[in-house]
C-alpha cells in the first residue's frame, strides 16, 4: 500500500492536523489478504484482534459466502472458511466474537476458531422484510465499555436492539414520530454512562432518539441544521461515547455532548458523494473514507487526506484508526503527549533534553554534564516522559534508546518510583511479544491499558497463542492459577478436544501433556481429567486422574462424575474409587464429603457396602447415623452380623427409653440386646460378660421401675439394700432385692460387705450399721466402716468403732481419718515406728503441738 503525504519528520511519520499532529505507523506487511475486486466485507476485531474477510463465491447461485478468520498478521486462524447464506454484514464484539449478520434478521456467533456458538433472529415480525442496516454498539457492564449490544434497522423503518448480545433479550422502539413515508437518513445508538442505550436517528431533518419503554420523540434542539441546507448523513458516537459527530451535507461536522447535548465543535469539511464511510480517530480527529483517500478532520476543521493505490478497509481502535490493504497494514493515531515532549519541533520539554543526552552519552560526548544539570530540577518529569514515550513506540530500537535515558535519569533522580519503572518495562516486553508477526495482535500501550492483562491473556489463549500466553503470565508474574496454570490448563482442554475429533491413543496423549506439564507440580491434573471426561474420552480421563497428587481434587472429580453418570454400575465404580482414596488418606473431612454425598445421592444399601472394607469410613459413616437416622445404623449392624455393636446398640436405646410410656420399647430392647450376645458366643469373649452384666442390670432395673441414679451396680445395690429394709418395716413377703442381684451377677462376699457399709453411712443408717459391724467378724476389717463415715463427714460415729480396730497400721490410719493426730502418734511411738512418725508430721507441718510431740516421740526412739 502506497500512501501519499507530507511526513514532517525524518525519524517518525507525522502529520500535523493543527492542533494535534497525526501518525502512521507500518505494523505488518506481507499479509496476502483475500481482498479482491468486488463484493468485500470485511470486519477487524477492536484491541489488534483477528480480522474477517467475507467474500461470495462467484459460482453459487444461493447467495452463499465463505468467511476467513485471520490474525491482525494475516495468519489464518482456521483451516477451512465459514460458510455463510445470504450474508449483510460482518463485525466483530467487544466479547471477541465474530458476528455474521444475515438480510432476513438472522445472528450467526462465531468464535474467532470458527466454531459457532449460537444463531437466532432479531425481529421475526420484519423477517421476510429485511433489514436495511445493522449496527454493533458498545454498553456498559460494571461502569465500563465492555460489552457489545445490537440494533437493527429494517426495511420496514422498524428498529430492534438487544443491549446485551448475550442475553439475547430484544426490545423495539416505538416509532410514534417516524411514518412510514419518512426517511431516515442517518442513525446510531449510544450508552451514556449510567443510562440505557439511546437510539438516535436523523428523520426527514429532525433528530428523534428513543429508550427501551418510551416512544421515540423529536428533539428540539436549537443547533439541528435545517433539512433545507444539508441532511445528516452519519451519526458517530466516539470511543467512550462521551460525544456523538453528526456529519450534514451542508459541510459541517457537529461534535456534541451526549450528556447536555450541547454543540462542543463545529468542524467545516468537503463533503462528497463517494464518501464510503466516517470514524472518529481517537477523541481528537475524525475521518471521512472515500474510495482511495482518508481525509483527517481536527477539531479546529483543520485537514489532511492519504491517498492509496488499492482497496482498504478501516477499523476503529481506542487511540486511532487500523487501515488494512491486501499487504499491509497501517495504523494512524494521534501522537501522544510523551512522543511530542521528546521528539515535537523544537521542544523545549525535560524529556527532549533526557533523550538527548544519553545520545551523547553514547557518542561519549562532555556536553551531557551540562544538559542534566539544565533539567536537574525536572528528571522525574523527564524520565516519564522518555518512559511513556517508549511504551508508546513500535520501534524496538527507538524503545531501547528511550528507555535508557529513562535508566539514566533514574539513576541520578533517587527519588524515582523504581517499581513504576519497571512495570513499564514489562508492559512494553508484552507488547514486544504480541506485536510479533506469529502473535498477530498489534497493541498499543492506550489499548493495553484499557484492554487490562487478564482479558488480553484470554484472548491469547482463545487464539492458541501458547508460547505467547506462556510469555505473557511470567513477564507479568501473575499468580500460578491466574497465569501459567491457566495457559496450560487451556492447551490441555485444546489437545483433548483434537484428540476427540481425530482419535488418538489415550496413553499417548497423556503421556504428551505429561511431559509439558511435569516441570509444574502444583498442576490442577483433576481440572483436565474432568475436560476429558466431558469429551467422552473416559480412559484418558482415568489416566490423568492418577496423575494427580492432592487426594481431595481426585475425590472431588469422582464424585462430580458419579453424580452424572445415568448407568447405575458405571456411578457406583466411581463411587467406590473415591471411597477408596478417601479412606486410604485417611483424611476425615475428606471421607466425610465422600459419604454425605453418598448419602445424598445414593441409596443406603450403596453406602454400607461401600464402606464394609474400610473402617475409618465405617466408623464415621456409623457416627453420622448415630444421630441422623438410627434405624439405618441398626441395618448396617445386622448387614454385618456384627452381634456385639448391635447389643450397644440395644442397649444405648434401652437406656435412653426413661419415659413411663416406654416401658415396653425398653424390654423389647433388652430382650433383643440379649439374644445378641448370645448370637455371638465364643467371638469377642472379652466383651460378652461385661455387656450381659449391663444387660441383667437395665433388666433389673427396668423390672423393678428404677429411674433414679447413675444405674451401675454399686448403686443398685445401694437402692436395693434400702428397698429391702423398706420391705421389712412393711412386712412384704416379696423376694429381696440384694438376693436378686447376688443371684443374677457374681458378685464376692466382700464387695457385698462394702456395698452395705456404703448403703448405711450414705442414707444414715447408724443403727444398722452397727450392728453390721457388731454381728459377726467382718471380711474386710473395720477400717472400711471408718472411711466410709469419715468420707461423709461423721467422724464421731467412725470414732464410736474404734474399739473394733484392731490391727495396729489400721488403728494409725483410723485415728488419722477421724482427725486425731496425736492418738495416731501416740500408737505408732508405741510401736516404736519411725516411719509413721515421719509421715504423720509431713501430714500436718503447720501443727505446732502436734509437731512438738512428734519431736519428743522420735527423740525417745532409739535411732
Amino acid at each position: 500500500m502506497v500512501i501519499s503525504g507530507v511526513m514532517t519528520s525524518s525519524n517518525v511519520n507525522w502529520t500535523v492536523l493543527s492542533p494535534v499532529q497525526l501518525r502512521n505507523i507500518e505494523l505488518y506487511t506481507d499479509l496476502n489478504l483475500r481482498i479482491r475486486d468486488g463484493p468485500v466485507l470485511f470486519a477487524a476485531c477492536e484491541f489488534g484482534g483477528p480480522i474477517a474477510i467475507a467474500v461470495p463465491r462467484i459460482s453459487s447461485n444461493d447467495d452463499k459466502w465463505d468467511i476467513a478468520v485471520m490474525t491482525s498478521s494475516g495468519i489464518p486462524l482456521i483451516g477451512e472458511p465459514i460458510e455463510a447464506y445470504n450474508v449483510m454484514a460482518i463485525s466483530w464484539t467487544k466479547e471477541h466474537r465474530l458476528l455474521v449478520l444475515e438480510r432476513h434478521a438472522r445472528v450467526n456467533v462465531y468464535t474467532p476458531m470458527g466454531l459457532k456458538e449460537e444463531s437466532y433472529l432479531m425481529c421475526r415480525r420484519d423477517q421476510s422484510v429485511g433489514v436495511r442496516q445493522w449496527k454493533v454498539f458498545s454498553n456498559h457492564f460494571e461502569g465500563k465499555l465492555t460489552v457489545s449490544g445490537l440494533a437493527a434497522l429494517t426495511e420496514s423503518k422498524q428498529v430492534y436492539v438487544t443491549n446485551l448480545l448475550s442475553s439475547k433479550v430484544i426490545w423495539q422502539l416505538k416509532e410514534s414520530v417516524i411514518a412510514k413515508d419518512s426517511e431516515i437518513t442517518a442513525w446510531t445508538v449510544f450508552c451514556k454512562v449510567a443510562s440505557p442505550p439511546t437510539v438516535i436517528m436523523a428523520v426527514n431533518g429532525q433528530i428523534v432518539m428513543g429508550r427501551n419503554g418510551t416512544a421515540a420523540q423529536v428533539q428540539s434542539f436549537p443547533w439541528v441544521i435545517p433539512e433545507v441546507e444539508g441532511v445528516y448523513s452519519e451519526i458517530l458516537p466516539n470511543w467512550d461515547h462521551s460525544q456523538l459527530a453528526l456529519f450534514n451535507t451542508s459541510g459541517q461536522i457537529q461534535v456534541v455532548d451526549c450528556n447536555d447535548y450541547s454543540v462542543l465543535h463545529s468542524i467545516n469539511y468537503s463533503p462528497s458523494g463517494a464518501a464510503i464511510d466516517y470514524f472518529w480517530c481517537g477523541n481528537e480527529a475524525l475521518c471521512i473514507q472515500d474510495s482511495h483517500q482518508l481525509t483527517f478532520y481536527s477539531k479546529e476543521s483543520s485537514s489532511y487526506s492519504f491517498f492509496f493505490d488499492e482497496k482498504v478497509f478501516v477499523d476503529v481502535e481506542l487511540d486511532g484508526l487500523k487501515v488494512f490493504s491486501k499487504n499491509s497494514l497501517v495504523f494512524f493515531t494521534v501522537v501522544d503527549e510523551s512522543l511530542d515532549s521528546v521528539f515535537g519541533v523544537a521542544s523545549d520539554r525535560p524529556g527532549g533534553y533526557l533523550y538527548e543526552a544519553v545520545l551523547k552519552l553514547k557518542e561519549k560526548n562532555h556536553t551531557v554534564y551540562d544538559i542534566i544539570k539544565s533539567i536537574r530540577g525536572n528528571l522525574k518529569n523527564a524520565v516519564d516522559q522518555c518512559l511513556y514515550s517508549a511504551a508508546h513506540s513500535y520501534e524496538p530500537e527507538l524503545q531501547e534508546q528511550l528507555l535508557e535515558a529513562a535508566k539514566l535519569g533514574k539513576c541520578i533522580e533517587r527519588k524515582y518510583d523504581s517499581s513504576h519503572f519497571v512495570a513499564i518495562c514489562k508492559e512494553i516486553k508484552v507488547l514486544h511479544t504480541v506485536r510479533m508477526k506469529r502473535v498477530g495482535i498489534p497493541l498499543s500501550f492506550p489499548q493495553l491499558a484499557e484492554l487490562k492483562m487478564s482479558t488480553l491473556l484470554n484472548r491469547l489463549i482463545e487464539l492458541r497463542r501458547w508460547p505467547a500466553a506462556m510469555k505473557l503470565a511470567e513477564y507479568m508474574e501473575l499468580p500460578e492459577d491466574q497465569g501459567i496454570h491457566h495457559v496450560l490448563g487451556h492447551w490441555a482442554a485444546t489437545l483433548i478436544e483434537d484428540c476427540k475429533k481425530k482419535g488418538c491413543d489415550a496413553a499417548e496423549v497423556d503421556e504428551k501433556i505429561y511431559r509439558k506439564l511435569s516441570n509444574f507440580s502444583t498442576i490442577n491434573y483433576a481440572n483436565i481429567a474432568e475436560n476429558a471426561y466431558k469429551a467422552g474420552l473416559t480412559d484418558l480421563a482415568e489416566l490423568l486422574l492418577n496423575r494427580e497428587k492432592k487426594k481431595a481434587r481426585q475425590v472431588e472429580l469422582l464424585l462430580k462424575i458419579s453424580e452424572a453418570e445415568k448407568k447405575d454400575h458405571v456411578n457406583k465404580t466411581y463411587l467406590k474409587k473415591a471411597v477408596t482414596i478417601a479412606s486410604k488418606s485417611h483424611e476425615p473431612d475428606l471421607i466425610q464429603l465422600v459419604l454425605s454425598h453418598v448419602k445424598v445421592h445414593g441409596k443406603a444399601t450403596d453406602v454400607d457396602l461401600l464402606v464394609r472394607k474400610w473402617p475409618q469410613a465405617r466408623s464415621l459413616l456409623e457416627e453420622s447415623y448415630r444421630d441422623e437416622s438410627p434405624k439405618h445404623l441398626e441395618a448396617l449392624y445386622r448387614q454385618n452380623d456384627d452381634f456385639v455393636r448391635q447389643a450397644l446398640f440395644y442397649i444405648g436405646k434401652a437406656v435412653v427409653a426413661n419415659s413411663p410410656f416406654e416401658v415396653e420399647e425398653k424390654k423389647a430392647a433388652l430382650k433383643k440386646a440379649q439374644e445378641c450376645l448370645n448370637a455371638n458366643r465364643g467371638r469377642d469373649l472379652g466383651y460378652i460378660g461385661l455387656l450381659s452384666d449391663v444387660v441383667n442390670l437395665l433388666t433389673l432395673r427396668n423390672s423393678w421401675d428404677v429411674t433414679e441414679g447413675e444405674g451401675s451396680l454399686r448403686e443398685m445395690f445401694i437402692w436395693a439394700v434400702l428397698k429391702d429394709i423398706e420391705q421389712a418395716g412393711e412386712g412384704s413377703k416379696k423376694a429381696s432385692c440384694v438376693d436378686q442381684i447376688k443371684k443374677a451377677f457374681k458378685i464376692s462376699e466382700k464387695q457385698i460387705y462394702i456395698w452395705k457399709i456404703d448403703a448405711y453411712v450414705k442414707n444414715r443408717l447408724f443403727t444398722q450399721l452397727d450392728q453390721l459391724a457388731r454381728s459377726k467378724k467382718s471380711p474386710v476389717g473395720y477400717l472400711p466402716f471408718v472411711k466410709a463415715l469419715t468420707s461423709q463427714g461423721f467422724a464421731s460415729e467412725a470414732e464410736k468403732l474404734m474399739d473394733k480396730v484392731a490391727v495396729y497400721e489400721e488403728q494409725v490410719r483410723a485415728y488419722l481419718m477421724i482427725g486425731k493426730p496425736l492418738m495416731a502418734a501416740k500408737i505408732a511411738f508405741e510401736k516404736k515406728d519411725g516411719l509413721a512418725l515421719w509421715r504423720i508430721r509431713s501430714k500436718y507441718p503447720n501443727d505446732v503441738e502436734l509437731l512438738a510431740q512428734v519431736d519428743k516421740y522420735q527423740k525417745a526412739i532409739p535411732s
